[in-house]
């Protein structure tokens, strides 16, 4: 078992800001994915999303076997590296259905975890070294902010290529090993943990079609078929 201290890690301020803007930017989907799970009138109620928020965190905090809910006793490498991990584990499943099994409220986990996991960061670095501690939460909240810009106009990009598909239309693109396909649109869907997708074939003849050549294809994958249509 490795007893080295955290702080003594190579590059502990680099890594340690990166992991900080990674539970920003995760935790940013896991709110959302949280307040999704109410009505609009009871978000902006104070008093009718109080007990929602209550009951959900008391149940979040009964399960540490998975949550993130204590921090690391020792501050090794391996002891942080696991904490940092069962954060991760959570948030990057966000809007999975795996991630209800213990809560009243889906998705609970999500934004605590994002919450500890930084809030364990601000605490470890501010002990060791305010300045260090400043300086990281600064360049971990831009690089966070200019992630998070970039993802935005990414989808910004594919829901405009996305609006051009329509079903029964047949796209002709260049892929990225210069080779010219062509398939026919035949069904488009969404759900909540797949999000927006479309159903192609490449057998072109719709009496031929038999449904063998069928597969799905993502909002993003579309978007680049589209901007790569010839």
């Amino acid at each position: 078992m490795s007893t080295t201290s955290v702080y003594n890690e190579r590059d502990f301020e680099a890594k340690t800001t990166k992991q900080l803007a990674q539970f920003y930017i995760l935790g940013q989907t896991a709110l959302h994915i949280f307040q999704s799970r109410f009505d609009p009138e009871t978000l902006q109620n104070h008093n009718a999303r109080l007990p929602h928020y209550t009951m959900a965190e008391q149940t979040w905090h009964q399960h540490p076997e998975v949550n993130p809910v204590d921090y690391p006793v020792s501050l090794t490498s391996q002891a942080v590296a696991g904490f940092y991990k069962k954060c991760t584990d959570l948030l990057e499943k966000a809007g999975e259905e795996s991630t209800a099994i213990h809560y009243d409220l889906p998705d609970f986990a999500l934004p605590g975890s994002s919450s500890n996991g930084a809030q364990f960061i601000h605490t470890i670095t501010a002990d060791h070294d305010r300045g260090m501690s400043s300086r990281i939460a600064r360049a971990a909240a831009k690089l966070a902010e200019e992630t998070l810009k970039a993802s935005q106009m990414q989808t910004a990009i594919t829901q405009d290529a996305n609006r051009k598909v329509c079903l029964g239309d047949r796209l002709r693109f260049r892929d990225n090993n210069g080779i010219i396909h062509t398939v026919y649109i035949k069904d488009k869907g969404s759900t909540q943990l797949r999000g927006q997708f479309y159903i192609v074939t490449t057998i072109l003849d719709r009496e031929a079609d038999d449904g063998n050549k069928d597969w799905e294809v993502s909002a993003e994958e579309m978007a680049d078929w589209v901007l790569a249509a010839c």
